[in-house]
């Protein structure tokens, strides 16, 4: 027994108590200074040598959110799990030993009143169990890994987008601004030709109101910017705060392709290249083997058991078999779940890859949409530039007065935002369309690049 004793295992437990005060001072502890997140970047191939970084790109950025994003962790952590499982489906059961001694209390003179009893069981298993369980845990860690590579797309994706929203709210706030001025100015040059007699009052009572327009546009711009830098903080995991102490880079462009790969194409790769589609069909797998493993305990498995007897100076030696009989039952239960849940799996997959050709339809759409609208708004803002250019001519020639200029200038300005938010719109139906086939879209990153027959 004490041999037994002795190949028990060594691990121990080691507590590591939470509370949700101290979860909630790790958060706000959470910076972008941190040096285990420097030595994180520097592993990315970020530049670290100036820390804290001057300058944050949307590269930087995302790598951050993969640090400290919390949904990432939860992924990972079930992949792990997973893995654990796996170990646990390829382990054998352990074979169990006994220990009986017996003493009899009338036991003839001379003769040891003791008898012992040393027993044995192992059991065997039959008809490819262990195999199928070891398949189905492979098959989940597989899931899982796909889950956890899904999740690093779900997190980029958060980020970029709320890094295009702050960048173009920023940029919007720029415009709006100056917009402020030409509307005061414009409003002091009508005041003055109203007292002057040249104009009539209404001219001056409409600029005003144009003014004020304008200030309230600043206003509702500073809460969009406020709003958009609260997004990206959470998108990144760390306190709002802190995010505004840092420079956030604009310079970061996403190149325009110049058109999409074929939207069949783009239909092929989403159908089965996409990570949840790889997890579905392998979480598929493993409820095949799952069937596998529920009709093979219809066939019980065997347990084998060596026995020794010392009884009263003689050795007496055993070998006992056993195993469960099928007789009230042959698994059908378990059987029925198992096929069940197999359907219940195709099913899915079916469902998720029909609702992802619907949203492919819907993010083309929106991106084409989105296309036409920029050229739209580019043709207008030429004309508002030519005619800011003609009208600034004129005003040196004498020909307009500065009012007129000031309103083409006004006007300018509102053609600026127009570009910038059709901009804006087509770099998110582009973003969604990348996020959908998880894949960079680039003016020659199509689907089957060799990237992504790597990937695959």
């Amino acid at each position: 027994m004490a041999c037994v004793l002795l190949l028990s295992g060594c691990a121990t437990f080691h507590a590591h108590p939470l509370t949700a005060g101290t979860s909630a001072a790790t958060l706000q502890q959470r910076s972008l200074q941190s040096s285990d997140l420097r030595d994180y970047l520097a592993r990315h191939d970020i530049n670290v040598t100036r820390w804290p970084l001057q300058q944050w790109s949307v590269a930087s950025l995302v790598l951050v959110a993969r640090y400290y994003d919390p949904n990432l962790a939860i992924a990972r952590d079930h992949w792990f799990k997973a893995i654990a499982a796996e170990r646990t489906a390829a382990t054998y059961p352990n074979p169990s030993v006994s220990l009986t001694p017996l003493y009899t209390t009338n036991a003839p003179v001379n003769i040891s009143p003791w008898t012992v009893d040393i027993g044995a069981a192992l059991r065997l298993i039959t008809a490819g169990k262990h195999g199928d369980r070891i398949a189905v845990a492979r098959a989940h860690v597989e899931a899982a890994r796909y889950t956890f590579m899904q999740a690093e797309w779900t997190t980029d994706a958060q980020v970029k987008n709320a890094w295009l929203d702050l960048v173009t709210a920023r940029r919007r706030q720029l415009l709006l601004e100056a917009r402020v001025e030409d509307t005061r100015a414009l409003f002091d040059a009508d005041t003055a030709a109203v007292n002057a007699g040249q104009s009539p009052p209404f001219d001056a009572f409409a600029t005003k109101r144009l003014w004020n327009k304008a200030m309230n546009a600043v206003v509702t711009g500073r809460a969009a910017t406020a709003r958009a830098q609260q997004a990206l903080a959470n998108a990144i995991g760390i306190p709002d705060g802190r995010l505004a102490k840092i420079r956030i880079s604009a310079t970061d462009r996403i190149s325009r392709p110049r058109s999409l790969p074929p939207e069949s194409q783009l239909q092929t790769f989403v159908l089965t290249q996409r990570a949840d589609v790889r997890a579905d069909v392998l979480r598929y797998a493993a409820s095949q083997f799952r069937l596998k493993l529920a009709i093979a305990q219809q066939y019980p498995s065997i347990t084998v058991g060596p026995g020794y007897r010392w009884d009263q100076g003689a050795h007496r030696w055993s070998l006992g078999f056993s195993l469960i009989l099928p007789v009230f039952n042959q698994n059908q239960g378990p059987i029925a779940e198992a096929r069940a849940q197999r359907t219940l799996r195709a099913d899915q997959l079916r469902a998720l890859q029909l609702e992802l050709i619907s949203q492919l339809k819907n993010a083309v759409t929106t991106y084409r949409t989105a296309q036409r609208m920029l050229e739209l708004a580019l043709q207008r803002l030429r004309d508002d530039q030519k005619q800011v250019r003609d009208d600034h001519t004129a005003l040196t020639h004498g020909q307009i007065a500065r009012t007129t200029w000031l309103r083409a200038r006004i006007a300018l300005v509102q053609g600026e935002l127009d570009v910038i938010d059709a901009h804006a719109q087509l770099l998110h139906a582009r973003l969604r369309i990348a996020t959908l086939i998880e894949h960079p879209l680039g003016s020659d990153a199509a689907p089957n690049s060799k990237r992504l027959h790597a990937m695959s």
